[in-house]
């Protein structure tokens, strides 16, 4: 069991240690990818520029904000336009959870978004994962399984 300890301590130090300081308001323009969900009026390759998004943190606890018209689309459809999760070094892994219910034939759901990025300075890069939460009925069929990709990139102003 001894010699196990240095091995721990190994591990843990090649961690991305603390996280860095992401917090910033960042302008970003999204891609929309595969609609692996078969979503009405998601069209794939299109994008959206200009959308701000307001990151605050407190040391690995970060919250996103999309703000404007975007942000109005998300509440509208989702329940909410805030991200919340943790910074592991320069990554942000945060996750909307949708209270907005939706619903097809014989199928009830609400669709939460994985927001996964990478900050290297003033720039940002990612994907956002859409993936329906559903009732488990037998109307649901390929919403049980599926999910839409949204890559994500933009900037923010250095602090001076």
């Amino acid at each position: 069991m001894k010699r196990c300890i240095p091995v721990l301590f190994l591990v843990l130090a090649c961690g991305d240690g603390d996280p860095a300081d992401l917090s910033g308001s960042y302008t970003v323009t999204i891609t929309n990818g595969d609609n692996g969900c078969m979503t009405d009026g998601w069209m794939e390759g299109d994008s959206t520029e200009g959308i701000r998004i307001a990151v605050t943190q407190t040391g690995s606890d970060v919250a996103a904000v999309v703000e404007g018209l975007v942000g109005a689309y998300l509440t509208a459809t989702l329940g909410s336009n805030r991200f919340q999760g943790r910074a592991v070094g320069t990554r942000l892994d945060l996750t909307l959870v949708g209270t907005n219910e939706a619903e097809i034939p014989g199928c009830r759901f609400t669709t939460d978004a994985y927001l996964d990025a990478r900050v290297n300075g003033q720039f940002i890069e990612g994907t956002i994962t859409y993936e329906p939460n559903t009732d488990g009925a037998a109307g649901c069929g390929l919403l049980d399984s599926c999910s839409n990709e949204q890559t994500l990139v933009g900037t923010r102003p250095l602090p001076d």
